[in-house]
C-alpha cells in the first residue's frame, strides 16, 4: 500500500528517483489489467509518464502474456506515435495561439493511435475538420 511504502521510505529514506520508480511499479501493476481491453490512446494518456524501468519491471514480474503484450505494444510502438501537424500548421490555417492547439493536436494524436487516421493526408482531412468545429 502507499502508507507501507511511506513507512519504509521514512525508515531507510530511499533517494527520490528510487520511490518515484517503486510508486510508479505498483501505480503500473495496479492499472494493467484494466487497460488490457483499451484503446491505444487511453494507454497512452494512462502510462505515458510512467518510467520506462517500471514499465519493464512490472513486464519481468507479471506471468500474464496479455500484460506482457500491452507492455511491448506502448515501449516499442504506441509511445512514439504522433500526430503530423505543428503550431506553425494551426497558425497557417487562422488560428490564433491558444488552448484549442492542444485539444486538436491531443486529438490528432488519439486518431493515430486508435488508426482513425492512417496517412499525413487523412490527418489534414480531420485537421480541417476539427478547424471547423
Amino acid at each position: 500500500t502507499v502508507e507501507e511504502l511511506n513507512s519504509l521510505n521514512e525508515r531507510m529514506v530511499l533517494p527520490a528517483r528510487l520511490m518515484r520508480l517503486i510508486e510508479q511499479t505498483r501505480y503500473t501493476r495496479q492499472v494493467l489489467p484494466e487497460l488490457l481491453d483499451s484503446k491505444p490512446s487511453h494507454i497512452v494518456d494512462v502510462l505515458q509518464h510512467v518510467q520506462v524501468e517500471a514499465l519493464h519491471t512490472v513486464r519481468l514480474s507479471t506471468q500474464d502474456e496479455r500484460e506482457k503484450s500491452l507492455i511491448d505494444k506502448y515501449v516499442s510502438h504506441y509511445q512514439h506515435i504522433s500526430h503530423h501537424t505543428t503550431g506553425a500548421d494551426l497558425r497557417a490555417l487562422g488560428l490564433e495561439p491558444s488552448p484549442r492547439y492542444e485539444e486538436i493536436l491531443h486529438r490528432l494524436k488519439v486518431a493515430w493511435l486508435d488508426g482513425e487516421v492512417q496517412s499525413i493526408e487523412e490527418e489534414k482531412a480531420l485537421l480541417r475538420r476539427l478547424v471547423v468545429e
